[in-house]
């Protein structure tokens, strides 16, 4: 307890700290508690900055590795802990990032202003139908 009044590190804590450096993937969970996919920009202190994917840089959160609520993504298997915690494989919105299960990413796609300018700007290459 004595180490977490003052700040200090777990020992824990500073031998994983070491895998959370700036530039490496995330999947993270937003202070309205919706993953998301993002980028670690900066890392102190048992910390983590993390620019969201699709989202300015005033939405970056700093989160602590030890909350539960940052996790490196692994792009081998491509899942993350969405897909862990949801019990459904999810799926990223194309146009802001954000993993969600299939029938709820289809709603969510409906109202996403991201979604809608990722589709004008395919049907402008023509990749889209």
């Amino acid at each position: 307890a004595a180490a977490e009044e003052d700040g200090a590190l777990h020992a824990w804590e500073a031998q994983v700290l070491g895998q959370f450096t700036p530039g490496r993937e995330v999947e993270a969970m937003d202070f309205e508690n919706c993953w998301y996919r993002g980028t670690i920009v900066d890392a102190a202190a048992g910390k983590v900055c993390v620019q969201f994917v699709g989202f300015s840089h005033e939405w970056n959160e700093w989160i602590g590795i030890s909350s539960g609520r940052v996790f490196l993504y692994d792009p081998d298997s491509g899942e993350g802990p969405s897909a862990a915690f949801a019990g459904a494989q999810t799926m990223p919105c194309e146009g802001c990032g954000r993993l969600l299960p299939q029938k709820p990413l289809e709603i969510h796609r409906r109202q996403c202003t991201r979604f809608a300018s990722y589709v004008v700007a395919q049907q402008g290459n023509g990749a889209a139908a």
